[in-house]
């Protein structure tokens, strides 16, 4: 982003965080990103060294065994209104932290 436009920037990014926080993304967004983590999902397994990456994190947040058999069936039955509250309970829009890099005394 040019120096001249960074407020602008900030501003719409803003905006869109909290636009997506109170209404959640739409349906057609929402079916498109389960689409392309559940097609894509045979690809994160299919290597004994990325299996053994999934039964680590298995064993490290205590998930069931059954993780792997589930994710596919659970990522599909998530919805607008799960994604809504799942940001709302984890995101406050007005208490986020902005960090802006640039060259010293640009601004």
């Amino acid at each position: 982003t040019k120096l001249e436009q960074t407020d602008d920037a900030l501003k719409v990014a803003r905006d869109t965080l909290r636009q997506f926080i109170a209404e959640g993304p739409a349906e057609a967004e929402l079916t498109q990103a389960k689409s392309n983590l559940s097609g894509g999902f045979p690809l994160r397994i299919d290597s004994n060294r990325k299996i053994l990456d999934y039964l680590s994190v298995i064993g490290f947040y205590n998930l069931p065994l059954d993780y792997l058999d589930t994710w596919v069936n659970k990522v599909n039955a998530v919805d607008v209104a799960a994604v809504r509250q799942a940001f709302a309970r984890r995101l406050n829009a007005d208490k986020l932290v902005t960090v802006v890099v640039g060259a010293e005394g640009a601004r």
